[in-house]
């Protein structure tokens, strides 16, 4: 159920987690298991934060059973471009030229979103230095 909802707009993923008729975890775990699958075909992502996306899905499922929701993406998985810094994490910006540091602070996207209740999947490939 969780991969067949991977294909319907936003709007009505976030519909389905309302309505209790799927949990951020199993949408996460849909996530992660076609970025897997897709991979080889399409290399794009950088690197998928599987580990890090199950805790926050955990951990918003928890507060959406205590009615605390953030906002209408609240328990969806996404991924974003690597050209956002997230504190801890190496950011390439599509470049094999440059050495990749752990970031030092959040992108303030990337703030917005996990304000918003959104699930951090990974990073996604993108042009070199975002050309």
């Amino acid at each position: 159920m969780a991969d067949a909802l991977l294909d319907l707009p936003l709007t009505r993923i976030a519909a389905a987690l309302q309505a209790g008729e799927t949990t951020s975890r199993a949408l996460t775990e849909a996530a992660i298991g076609r970025a897997a699958a897709l991979q080889p075909r399409f290399n794009a992502f950088v690197q998928v934060l599987a580990d890090r996306a199950l805790a926050q899905a955990d951990a918003r499922d928890a507060e959406r059973r205590a009615g605390r929701v953030r906002g209408p993406l609240h328990g969806i998985p996404l991924a974003h471009k690597d050209c956002f810094e997230r504190v801890g994490v190496a950011m390439t910006v599509g470049s094999a030229v440059i050495e990749p540091a752990p970031g030092q602070r959040d992108a303030t996207v990337l703030s917005r979103l996990d304000a918003a209740g959104a699930i951090d999947l990974g990073r996604l490939n993108l042009a070199e230095f975002v050309a």
